[in-house]
């Protein structure tokens, strides 16, 4: 299972029962409070009727001829001091929009409101029970609402919770790819916007960029130690011309084109080098010999397809993609070099 599905099922199994708990907590501390508060008024429905009964004379007749609204009154009863009924009067439950499994659930005990009526003889005890269905409305109401609130607030939990994941994954994507492309060869540096607000891959992602960069600077250096390698190895290291084995490589591919044009080989050679080298030394050698390279190389960068290289100590060889010019050439490179 992916890392970023794995935190949204970790954080949904955070939330959810987080926000269970929370209307569960609610629900349970307004049915408290509604219960307290049935409880409340009914004591106060009591007393007001044993204080209205007790100014009239005959409470009994008083309590039958009083009204008992059934919006109001659930149950009235009047009990002897030696426990007997006296009087009850029962009203229905009035009818409720809020669902009968919710009443069923959650339902409102109340204790009924006590009072002691005197008169007629003996005291009696009053209980006085009203009508809950407006604490079972409230309560559906107060449900209803959290419930809504609650379902509102975890969709906007996981709203959120998915943009995260969402960026997590773009970001890890990005990530990715540039590992990828590191394994191929092409690797290049990430500048996602979105990892700056992103601590941890913010961190990654500058550890990768500098992997890259250096791993380029140590790609670069191979690079230039093969390139320099390549050139010592194919080009005479006094004159920068082409060793003897590319000349010949390069002359050998020209004779073998059948339709190629026909060229000008030139062969120059420095007679007695040995004693220049022994009367003018190393460094004069040296210089004589990039001299006559020098001049070559002109004809080089002057005539395409042209190609010069040094085949031994004292040898050179100039290959022209032309001809009937062999003797004005050598002619030419004769008097330059003596002259230098």
């Amino acid at each position: 299972m992916m890392m970023t599905r794995r935190l949204a099922l970790l954080l949904a199994a955070v939330l959810l029962p987080a926000l269970l708990g929370s209307f569960w907590i609610q629900l349970l501390s307004a049915r408290e409070a509604l219960m307290l508060q049935q409880n409340l008024r009914n004591q106060d429905a009591a007393i007001a009727l044993a204080s209205s009964l007790a100014q009239r004379s005959g409470h009994l007749a008083a309590l039958r001829a009083a009204p008992c609204e059934p919006s109001i009154c659930s149950r009235l009863r009047l009990v002897a001091g030696d426990g007997s009924l006296i009087l009850e009067r029962v009203q229905p439950p009035q009818p409720s929009p809020t669902p009968t499994w919710f009443v069923e659930t959650f339902a409102l005990p109340a204790s009924p409101g006590r009072a002691i009526v005197e008169g007629d003889g003996a005291p009696a005890q009053l209980l006085l029970e009203l009508q809950s269905t407006w604490a079972q409305d409230m309560l559906w109401s107060t449900a209803s609402t959290a419930a809504v609130l609650l379902g509102l607030l975890g969709l906007l939990a996981a709203a959120m919770v998915t943009w995260l994941m969402r960026r997590w994954r773009q970001a890890l994507r990005g990530i990715v790819a540039q590992v990828r492309a590191l394994g191929d060869g092409r690797a290049g540096v990430t500048s996602d916007p979105l990892l700056s607000d992103l601590p941890e891959l913010g961190e990654l992602m500058r550890s990768m960029n500098a992997m890259v960069k250096q791993l380029r600077e140590m790609f670069d250096a191979q690079a230039a130690q093969v390139g320099l390698l390549q050139r010592q190895a194919h080009t005479d290291a006094v004159t920068g011309l082409p060793q003897r084995r590319q000349f010949v490589g390069r002359l050998g591919d020209r004779l073998g084109d059948v339709a190629a044009p026909a060229c000008t080989l030139l062969l120059v050679r420095l007679i007695q080098l040995d004693s220049v080298n022994e009367r003018l030394g190393f460094d004069a050698t040296d210089r004589l010999l990039a001299a006559t390279a020098d001049l070559l190389q002109a004809y080089v960068d002057r005539v395409p397809g042209a190609c010069a290289g040094r085949l031994n100590g004292s040898d050179f060889g100039l290959l022209l993609p032309v001809t009937g010019v062999g003797a004005e050439t050598a002619a030419s490179l004769s008097a330059a070099i003596g002259a230098s």
